[in-house]
């Protein structure tokens, strides 16, 4: 019911010092201008607008609060270890696209992987404008941004403007917290699984995902 009402199970995040406001309204406003950009004045193809960002899935999930009987406490074990991997992920909202790339190690190399991942993914006759943020990963030069795709890049600090985070939120505290896992193969099953059952619900995709200023249908009115 609650997530009817459009609410989440998220905690709070801490504020960082150098978060602009200004800047993040800015991008809201002028995302139509900004996409142009990338995508060139030229083209005339249909837009999806697609967002992405990765998430460390490790041994120890969260621990969050859970109902329980009174007098008995929940006990989950924290010497487990440290295993853990990398989920990359992209969304498109408006058309329920997804795309992910499951590994070990976060580099050029995988990166590259998850945006062959996405190029296929696209739509045929379609050019996806993948939102992400700034890290120094993502603006690489050693990256092979497929022909498809065009990337747009967050205001710095700006993780509020990214519903991935909201996405990681959710499959964190819903599929991960309160678990110990014994191996790698344990941690990419319960990820492999958590992510089917996001994007496999359209309606749950919408819930989250859905920007009002990150609509778009052609090059011209991005």
């Amino acid at each position: 019911m609650l997530h009817r009402l459009g609410l989440n199970w998220i905690s709070p995040r801490p504020l960082h010092p150098k978060t602009d406001p200004e800047s993040q309204e800015a991008f809201r406003k002028d995302f139509q201008s900004l996409g142009r950009e990338v995508v060139g004045p030229d083209v005339k193809v249909q837009i999806e607008i697609w967002f992405q960002d990765e998430a460390r899935m490790g041994q120890q999930g969260n621990l969050r609060i859970i109902w329980s009987p009174k007098g008995l406490r929940k006990l989950v074990r924290r010497d487990c270890g440290y295993k853990s991997c990398i989920l990359y992920s992209a969304v498109c909202p408006k058309y329920h696209l997804e795309a992910t790339h499951l590994c070990t190690k976060s580099n050029c190399t995988e990166m590259n992987q998850h945006l062959a991942t996405i190029r296929d993914a696209v739509k045929k006759d379609h050019l996806g404008v993948v939102v992400l943020d700034r890290a120094t990963l993502y603006r690489s030069k050693e990256l092979d941004n497929p022909s498809n795709l065009s990337l747009l890049h967050l205001p710095p600090y700006s993780p509020e403007l990214n519903p991935m985070e909201n996405v990681y939120n959710y499959q964190k505290s819903t599929f991960h917290a309160n678990r110990v896992f014994e191996t790698l193969e344990e941690i990419r099953d319960n990820t492999q699984s958590a992510w089917k059952v996001f994007t496999e619900n359209p309606e749950l995709m919408t819930l989250i995902m859905h920007r009002e200023w990150a609509v778009a249908t052609t090059a011209q009115n991005i």
